[in-house]
């Protein structure tokens, strides 16, 4: 059993960048995040970016507190899968809420959602909120979506540290449900693989090269919940 789960990661992780991170320059997500300004003065440009940059931010990180995790569950518990495994305890919860999607075509032809979403969660014991999350879901049957995508979590105290990683998942969703309403809702239900790079800082430094296997699940108040175990 030990060697098809090690099988699966390897699949995972192998395929983080294969599906084509660089989706993530697309229009989609350069118009999210760029100034609204056109300015021929290249200094007063990234003055006015820099600028709004921190402005967004600030607005998101702030939208990113309020979100309110489902009442009903217990998330730091111990979980049993159906072969009787013991996951211990996650390390890692976070509660997610996307804020924007747009119908996007890749180079191969696909059709997928792009996705901005924001979160708030702990690690390890500490508080942390994320505001540059950005995914790409490709719908592969119906039922079925595979997703791949990046973020950065930002700790809220202590000696503030920063911590990026890159995820895939397989997410199952109602074969009814819109594509664009694959994430995010009671709907949905996946599970995955997600690498922190090594250049994590402060207190969240540990998370440098940390594997984390990941369970996705969606709530009728358009909140999921993410639930990590490191692997080791």
């Amino acid at each position: 059993m030990e060697s098809k789960i090690a099988a699966v990661i390897v699949f995972l992780i192998a395929n983080v960048f294969a599906v084509g991170l660089v989706s993530f320059q697309s229009i989609f997500i350069k118009e999210s995040y760029a100034a609204s300004s056109n300015t021929t003065n290249a200094n007063n440009a990234t003055s006015t970016n820099n600028a709004t940059s921190k402005t967004m931010e600030a607005a998101l990180q702030k939208e990113a507190l309020k979100i309110t995790p489902p009442s009903s569950s217990n998330d730091v518990q111990t979980t049993t899968t159906k072969n009787a495994t013991v996951l211990g305890n996650p390390f890692y919860i976070e509660y997610v809420k996307t804020i924007r999607q747009q119908p996007l075509v890749l180079n191969t032809g696909l059709h997928a959602i792009g996705e901005i979403f924001i979160g708030k969660g702990t690690v390890n014991g500490i508080n942390f909120v994320q505001t540059e999350g950005k995914a790409l879901i490709i719908p592969l049957s119906q039922g079925i979506a595979d997703i791949v995508g990046g973020g950065l979590i930002k700790a809220t105290a202590g000696k503030a540290g920063n911590a990026t990683f890159n995820f895939r998942e397989i997410a199952h969703y109602n074969p009814s449900t819109q594509p664009s309403q694959v994430t995010g809702n009671q709907v949905m239900q996946g599970t995955g693989a997600a690498i922190f790079n090594s250049n994590a800082t402060g207190n969240l430094s540990a998370l440098s090269n940390t594997v984390m296997m990941f369970k996705d699940e969606g709530n009728p108040n358009g909140v999921s919940t993410i639930k990590g175990w490191e692997w080791k």
